[in-house]
């Protein structure tokens, strides 16, 4: 919600990639209570490999072309 960056730390064997934030600057947001419950301060968002292509997909499917 404040619009920070996560960063990339690794992909799983699954094909998820996991995403985290920065815990020291999440400590101290005032949005914090809005983006996680984490006591450490931590936000986490796991994004398969494909979804950006499922996402381009799903554009296309709802023109009228598609």
């Amino acid at each position: 919600p404040n619009g920070e960056i996560l960063t990339y730390r690794t992909t799983n064997r699954e094909g998820y990639r996991h995403y985290h934030s920065n815990p020291k600057v999440c400590l101290d947001c005032p949005l914090r209570s809005q983006c996680t419950s984490s006591k450490k301060a931590l936000k986490i968002i796991t994004r398969h490999v494909w979804e950006e292509d499922k996402e381009h997909v799903q554009e296309i499917r709802l023109t009228s072309w598609g």
